[in-house]
């Protein structure tokens, strides 16, 4: 039997069809696979340290609730400066506990760097005077690019083995991280804030934790803990005025508005160490001093896992003065 030409054409064209449409169901059921079983965050982020981004784990942008933690940040710099240790909760404790003065000296860490920075020689010392000119300014445009800048010649003098900024201060290492994610978060760049944050934690702890709690505010509300960071604020503003004012009826309340304000942030959280600190006073206010040394040995253990150095230092100390009054 004879079979038309064109017959012929159609049967093979619907062949091809056939073939070509069950090769991409493999080519999908394949990556699709791949997908399911890529490795966690945890383990990609380990594995590429030359990656720009290293917020992996967490969102691009901020959720409405999340928005709202980080706005007090959207004010200039000049204006609402950055959180400092000196003005916190585990500080506080620490003066308490072990009977210091709260006097220090009358300029503050970024006044101090401005200072050290204008005797060096280093050519980065200009590059880090220059974005807290642009903070003093107001301009996070052209502060974020040169946060920019300056990172990327870190980056770039890495395979060196000579990093832009290893001889500057500790503080001076940490501030094209820490200002550019609060210029970032001005120029409504979510990504690169949150990305900036979390690179920025560890520099903080290294130059005695500046700027730490407004990282983390940025981090975390960025990762849906159930952290409520306005809360914390207020519970540990109101926990200090109280121990000021005497009033010992009200510590249950600072306690049950800490622990509500943590969520769940993670346990080495500069947020949760000082808020673990702020028991530590409490219980040693109600005459329960066992635990309050346990609790201060634990912080201490907890904040030399994380590499918070004035966590670490205060903690110790406190436990110490109360084994040893």
């Amino acid at each position: 039997m004879k079979v038309h030409p064109v017959l012929l054409i159609i049967i093979a064209g619907a062949l091809y069809l056939s073939y070509a449409l069950y090769t991409q169901k493999s080519a999908l059921r394949s990556e699709n696979t791949a997908l399911s079983e890529a490795p966690p965050a945890e383990m990609l982020a380990a594995s590429s340290s030359n990656s720009k981004s290293l917020s992996i784990s967490v969102p691009k942008q901020f959720s409405e609730t999340g928005r709202k933690q980080v706005a007090y940040l959207l004010k200039p710099i000049a204006q609402v400066p950055f959180s400092s240790h000196e003005r916190s909760l585990c500080h506080f404790a620490y003066i308490k506990l072990l009977e210091r003065s709260e006097e220090g000296d009358s300029l503050g860490p970024v006044e101090r760097l401005k200072l050290q920075l204008q005797k060096s020689a280093e050519p980065s010392a200009a590059a880090v005077l220059q974005i807290l000119s642009d903070a003093e300014k107001n301009d996070p445009k052209a502060g974020l690019k040169h946060c920019l800048e300056f990172i990327d010649q870190i980056d770039m003098a890495k395979p060196s083995g000579v990093a832009a900024q290893d001889k500057l201060p500790a503080l001076a290492q940490l501030v094209p991280f820490l200002y550019g994610a609060r210029f970032a978060l001005m120029e409504k760049d979510d990504s690169e804030a949150i990305s900036l944050a979390q690179e920025g934690m560890p520099l903080s702890r290294r130059a005695d934790d500046f700027g730490l709690g407004d990282l983390e505010t940025i981090y975390y509300s960025s990762d849906q803990c159930g952290a409520d960071f306005n809360l914390y604020k207020k519970a540990a503003a109101d926990l200090i005025a109280g121990v000021k004012a005497g009033k010992k009826g009200e510590f249950r309340d600072y306690s049950a508005d800490l622990l509500k304000s943590l969520g769940d942030l993670d346990k080495r959280s500069y947020h949760v160490l000082n808020a673990r600190m702020g028991g530590v006073l409490l219980q040693e206010y109600s005459q329960r001093r066992i635990e309050a040394i346990e609790d201060a040995k634990s912080v201490r253990d907890r904040a030399k896992e994380c590499g918070d150095l004035a966590v670490e230092s205060e903690a110790g100390k406190i436990a110490e003065k109360l084994a040893h009054p």
